[in-house]
């Protein structure tokens, strides 16, 4: 058999030319560099894997200078071979289809070169041929298609597996009896109702524009980061932040400010005095311990989310996901598209939360008209995908102009239970929400 009908190397290249184009973790939640034949190829796709673990992103730039700087630029074909990858991927539409074609004829090829090695497994007298063949078998094992049985379940099982969580549950209701099942927000109210932001749910935040949205979600984002998790005793949750709409820095001052109370602007300026500074500074060292990480770059393909995800998850574990801003991240809908986006990003967020088991908060846009009235669910631009997809719907708004630091958290849609709405109090100069001791006003 010619090995060489076992690869496509026109399919090898479409596939690294998407990786150097802002693909890579679509390309490496579906391939390994095993499944490349080509050893530039190899090479290539290990510089890729090198430049995302240090930069958490991967262009040819990076690319170029990490393979430079290993001297295997031009092993490789030098600079111009990336460019021509580059161009071998005509459209990142197809780029699953490429992984998939990659995938399958490396499959082949492996099972070929497994059969190469048959001779020379019986070929040693000295190991028992039980032995052998329960190598062989799982070496086998390994290159086998994914079974039915990894994809469904025994109702039995599905009931035992319930119950083992209902027991746990049952424990731990005798041992701290507020308990939540979910993340806490640090909101009190917001959590009696809520039970927190539970696991393998999407929770989506809606505001007007300059309603306090992504101050809502940072200030929650440090609440769980502190204590969370709130089980047999309470413990931080670790969080990770993207926002395709603020500056890191924007960021850090903000969370700075609601740690530190002092007002963003001062901080920003860096106009202290020097009981403030040494309260700038004390903040610093409290955050920095906090298990909290940025994804780095204001740009994220949806098609990316399940590999960040994954990759998080092994290098540091992950309770919280908080996209700041739904909109801002890449689909292959064209901008003009904004259904066809939302409904997109809404199901890729769906499966992340369930598949990693891990909870989701997210902003989006309500129209401007929910700024003049309480709003509801039909105030959510393009609302059918966010609605049908999230499991709870928050809505923030300002419910009187005479009382500025007063919003309100309508809590229009709840899977697991009751609606309402909850009064919090929003201080504008440090950008954080702080409880308001006031009854919840239920059934919407």
């Amino acid at each position: 058999m010619d090995i060489t009908t076992l690869y496509s190397e026109q399919a090898e290249k479409s596939i690294l030319g998407a990786c150097l184009f802002h693909q890579y973790l679509t390309v490496k939640r579906l391939i390994n560099s095993s499944d490349l034949y080509l050893d530039r190829h190899k090479i290539i796709f290990n510089a890729c894997q090198n430049v995302f673990s240090q930069y958490g992103e991967v262009d040819i730039t990076l690319v170029g200078d990490a393979l430079k700087a290993s001297g295997n630029l031009d092993e490789i074909g030098g600079v111009a071979y990336l460019m021509q990858l580059m161009n071998a991927l005509e459209t990142t539409k197809y780029t699953e289809v490429y992984c998939h074609l990659v995938k399958r004829v490396a499959s082949r090829r492996k099972v070929y070169e497994f059969g190469q090695t048959l001779d020379d497994r019986l070929a040693n007298t000295e190991q028992p041929i039980n032995e052998i063949i329960t190598d062989m078998l799982h070496d086998l094992k390994r290159l086998q298609a994914p079974d039915i049985d990894d994809h469904v379940i025994d109702f039995a099982d599905s009931l035992s597996a319930t119950y083992d969580i209902i027991a746990q549950n049952v424990q731990l209701h005798e041992a701290n009896r507020n308990y939540t099942l979910g993340v806490q927000t640090g909101l009190t109210l917001v959590d009696h109702v809520l039970d927190g932001l539970r696991y393998g749910d999407v929770n989506v935040l809606a505001g007007y524009t300059g309603a306090g949205k992504s101050a809502c979600v940072f200030t929650i984002a440090l609440n769980a980061a502190q204590k969370g998790i709130n089980r047999e005793t309470q413990r931080p949750a670790k969080v990770l932040i993207f926002s395709g709409e603020m500056t890191q820095f924007a960021m850090n001052n903000r969370m700075l400010s609601m740690e530190s109370s002092i007002d963003v602007h001062t901080i920003e300026r860096g106009a202290f005095t020097q009981a403030e500074y040494s309260r700038y500074v004390s903040a610093l060292s409290k955050l920095s311990n906090l298990p909290i990480r940025f994804k780095r770059t204001t740009r994220l393909n949806v098609d990316d989310l399940s590999v960040l995800v994954e990759q998080e998850i092994e290098r540091n574990g992950l309770d919280l996901l908080i996209l700041d801003g739904i909109l801002q991240l890449d689909t292959g809908a064209r901008h003009d598209q904004d259904w066809l986006r939302i409904n997109a990003i809404m199901e890729m967020l769906e499966h992340v939360a369930i598949t990693y088991n891990i909870t989701i908060l997210a902003t989006h846009q309500i129209n401007r008209t929910g700024a003049y009235q309480k709003p509801t669910l039909a105030d959510l631009k393009r609302s059918s995908a966010v609605e049908e997809k999230a499991a709870r719907v928050l809505l923030l708004w300002k419910p009187d102009d005479a009382q500025p630091n007063l919003r309100e958290i309508v809590i229009a849609k709840n899977r697991h239970g009751e609606t309402g709405s909850v009064p919090i109090y929003f201080n504008t100069e440090t950008t954080k929400f702080y409880n308001l001791e006031k009854s919840i006003h239920r059934d919407i």
